[in-house]
């Protein structure tokens, strides 16, 4: 016996992050739901026929203005029941993939209707934390995404970079060692 399929609906968000800049958010419209609140680029699946990377490419184009790159693996995602009144209770799967520049530079946005606004967040606790205090509340799905790529990605890092660091300063210890005998 079939089991029957729960409806659903999936999306993809997308993290682009630019060194000295931070990671890219954009704000929803007076118009939309959730109304005013920051939220990474992305939407709703719409076509099966795409590939996650050529949807999460095609909305976050889309959001934007800017042409990406996406890895292949998802960085993140969320699954919860919905709070938007078309979609209500029914169950809201996102995936969280980066994004990497397709032509690096270009990073001028150019928003969608669906936005009014777009703003650059250092993707640290007390980035996010000054960036609510300046321009408003950001989802909370959204703060969940960008604090695991803080800790998977700009940690992890900053932890091999200290690494190598320590091993030069160990492998520079040992030949003044040796020059000195």
């Amino acid at each position: 016996m079939n089991k029957p399929v729960s409806p659903k609906i999936v999306a993809l968000r997308v993290i682009l992050y630019i060194e000295g800049k931070g990671v890219l958010l954009v704000q929803r419209a007076k118009e939309e739901y959730a109304a005013s609140t920051w939220e990474l680029p992305g939407g709703k699946i719409d076509d099966d026929s795409m590939s996650l990377t050529e949807a999460a490419q095609r909305e976050f184009y889309e959001e934007t203005g800017i042409h990406i790159l996406v890895s292949s693996d998802a960085a993140y995602y969320w699954d919860m029941r919905s709070n938007h009144p078309d979609y209500h209770g029914i169950r809201y799967v996102c995936l969280i993939v980066n994004g990497y520049l397709q032509y690096p530079g270009a990073y001028g946005v150019v928003l969608s209707k669906e936005h009014q606004a777009d703003a650059w967040v250092e993707p640290t606790p007390s980035g996010v934390d000054e960036f609510q205090n300046q321009h408003g509340p950001l989802m909370q799905e959204t703060i969940d995404a960008i604090s695991h790529y803080y800790s998977r990605y700009i940690l992890t890092a900053r932890s091999l970079e200290l690494r190598d660091q320590r091993i030069r300063d160990l492998e520079q210890k040992n030949r003044m060692l040796m020059e000195r005998e």
